[in-house]
C-alpha cells in the first residue's frame, strides 16, 4: 500500500475510488431508510404522493443544472488548466442555467395545478409544485460547481460536497415522514442540494475558481454547451417523463394499490442504480473525453461493462433469493405484492448498463443526437411494451416492459458497437 500512495495516479484513484463507494453508500442507506419508513408512516396513498412528488424533484435536480454539467465537465477536462478556458466555459455554463432557471420556475407557477393532477390526480396539491422548483433551481448552482470540480479530478471534493446535502437533506426528509407529511419530507429533502450549492461556492472561491458571468457573452463556447443543454436535458427527461404519463394511464386501468407497487419497483431501481449514474458522469466521462494512448478506451469499455454488468446483475440476483426478507425488512408485509415489480426493474437495471455506456460515450464524443436517439429508442420501446400490456389488461405490464425495454436495445446497440470495433477500441 505504501507503493501505491506515492504514485500520483494510483493515490488519486484510491482517493475517488474511496470517495465514490463512501458515497454510494451512504445515498443506497438513505434510499433504503426512506422507502421503508416512507412505507410504514404513510398509506397506500400518501405513499403514492410522497413517491411521485419525489420523483418528480429528483427530475427537477436533474434539470436543475439546464444540462450542461456533462458538457462543462468535459470542457474543463479537456482545458488541461487554461485557466482562460476554464473561465469561458464557466461564464457559459452560468448564464444558461440562470435564464434556464427563470423559464423553469415561471413555468412551474402556472403550470402547477396541472402537474399536481398528472402527478397524484389532485390539483389542489400545486403550492407544491413551485416551491420544489425554485429549491432545485438554487440546487442547480451546486451541480455546476460540482461539474468544475469533476472536470479538475477532484471528484471527491465533489462527492463530500453532495455527501453534505444528501445527509442535511436526508435527515429532514425522514423527520417530515415520521411526522406523516409526505409533502413537507420532499421539500425538507429538497433543502439538500441548496447546501450543496452554498457549500460548493464556497470551495470554489477558496481554490481560486471563479464561477459566474466573469468573461464577455462567448457564442463558440455558449452554442457548444447549449448543445450539451438541449441533449442532456433530453436524454433526462425522455424517459422520466415517460414514466410519469405512463403511470397516469396505469392508474387509471389497475388502481392506485398496483401504481403502489410499480412506483416502489421505480424507488429500489432509483437507489441500486445510483452508483451505475456516478460512476459514469463523474468518472467515465471525463475519462472517455480526455486523450491517451491508443487501446485505452477499449480497456475501459471492456472493464467498465465486465465490472458495471456483474454489479448490477448480482443485486438482482441477490433480491431474487431473498426477496420476501428484503420486501419485509424495508417495505413491509403489505408490499410482497410488488416482488415481481422489484424483480423485473433490477433486471432491467442490469441490461441498462450497455445503453448507458453507448450514451455517456456519445456524450464525451459530441454525438449528441446519438446520445438522444439511445434514450429515445428505449423510451419507444418502453411506451410500446407498456401501452400493450395495458391494452391487453395486464397489471404485471411494468415488471415485463422495463427489462424488455433495455434488453431491445441493447441488442441494437451491441449489433452496432460490433459493426466498428476497430474504429472504437483504438480511438
Amino acid at each position: 500500500m505504501p507503493a501505491l500512495t506515492k504514485n500520483p495516479f494510483a493515490a488519486r484513484w484510491l482517493l475517488t475510488g474511496g470517495a465514490l463507494a463512501s458515497f454510494f453508500c451512504l445515498k443506497f442507506a438513505f434510499g433504503l431508510a426512506l422507502i421503508g419508513i416512507s412505507s410504514t408512516y404513510l398509506s397506500v396513498a400518501g405513499f403514492v404522493s410522497f413517491s411521485q412528488f419525489f420523483l418528480f424533484f429528483a427530475l427537477l435536480s436533474t434539470v436543475a443544472a439546464a444540462g450542461v454539467q456533462n458538457g462543462l465537465a468535459r470542457q474543463i477536462a479537456m482545458a488541461n488548466g487554461d485557466v482562460a478556458a476554464e473561465h469561458g466555459a464557466t461564464a457559459a455554463a452560468f448564464r444558461i442555467w440562470a435564464l434556464a432557471s427563470a423559464a423553469l420556475i415561471f413555468a412551474s407557477c402556472i403550470l402547477r395545478h396541472t402537474f399536481s393532477d398528472l402527478l397524484v390526480g389532485d390539483n389542489s396539491l400545486g403550492a407544491v409544485i413551485p416551491l420544489a422548483t425554485l429549491a432545485g433551481a438554487a440546487g442547480g448552482y451546486g451541480v455546476l460547481a460540482c461539474a468544475i470540480l469533476n472536470g479538475r479530478q477532484r471528484a471527491a471534493t465533489s462527492l463530500l460536497l453532495q455527501s453534505a446535502g444528501l445527509i442535511f437533506g436526508g435527515m429532514l426528509c425522514i423527520w417530515w415522514l415520521r411526522n406523516g407529511d409526505p409533502l413537507a419530507a420532499v421539500l425538507g429533502y429538497a433543502a439538500g442540494p441548496m447546501l450543496t450549492s452554498a457549500l460548493a461556492a464556497a470551495i470554489l472561491s477558496r481554490h481560486g475558481i471563479r464561477f459566474g458571468p466573469t468573461q464577455k457573452f462567448n457564442w463558440s463556447e455558449t452554442r457548444l454547451l447549449l448543445g450539451y443543454s438541449i441533449a442532456f436535458l433530453a436524454v433526462a427527461v425522455i424517459m422520466p417523463g415517460t414514466l410519469f404519463g405512463l403511470r397516469h394511464f396505469y392508474r387509471e386501468s389497475f388502481g392506485t394499490d398496483l401504481l403502489g407497487y410499480w412506483l416502489a419497483a421505480n424507488r429500489v431501481s432509483d437507489v441500486t442504480s445510483q452508483i451505475l449514474g456516478l460512476y459514469m458522469a463523474q468518472i467515465f466521462l471525463p475519462q472517455v473525453a480526455r486523450k491517451a494512448e491508443p487501446g485505452r478506451i477499449g480497456k475501459l469499455l471492456r472493464n467498465t461493462l465486465f465490472m458495471a454488468s456483474a454489479v448490477m446483475l448480482g443485486g438482482w440476483a441477490l433480491f431474487m433469493i431473498g426477496a420476501p426478507f428484503f420486501v419485509t425488512t424495508f417495505f413491509s408485509p403489505a408490499y410482497l405484492p410488488a416482488i415481481p415489480f422489484i424483480a423485473g426493474y433490477l433486471l432491467g437495471d442490469g441490461l441498462r448498463v450497455t445503453a448507458s455506456m453507448a450514451m455517456h460515450c456519445m456524450l464525451a464524443r459530441r454525438r449528441l443526437a446519438a446520445a438522444i436517439g439511445i434514450e429515445f429508442g428505449t423510451a419507444a420501446f418502453m411506451t410500446a411494451y407498456l401501452l400493450i400490456f395495458i391494452r391487453l389488461g395486464y397489471a404485471q405490464a411494468p415488471y415485463w416492459a422495463y427489462p424488455a425495454a433495455y434488453g431491445t436495445i441493447t441488442v441494437f446497440l451491441i449489433a452496432a458497437f460490433l459493426g466498428n470495433y476497430k474504429k472504437v477500441v483504438n480511438s
